[in-house]
């Protein structure tokens, strides 16, 4: 099995997984490469990526992230 072929799997229980609830008024920043467009979304196979049509948007708490 690809690592692809694993990623895409439907998670199993999810239950005590790690969460984190954001206030409306934490600032996020999105992340996205050089050259990129604010309205670029990933799909190139990363392990957090949606397939395409759809895609990926990554946000973090601070810039330097």
């Amino acid at each position: 099995m690809s690592r692809d072929e694993t990623a895409l799997q439907v998670p199993g229980d999810l239950r005590g997984f790690p969460s984190t609830h954001l206030r409306k008024s934490t600032p996020l920043v999105r992340a996205i490469s050089k050259g990129r467009g604010p309205w670029w979304f990933s799909s190139s196979g990363g392990r957090f990526d949606l397939p395409e049509p759809y895609g990926t948007c990554y946000l973090a708490d601070d810039a330097q992230t």
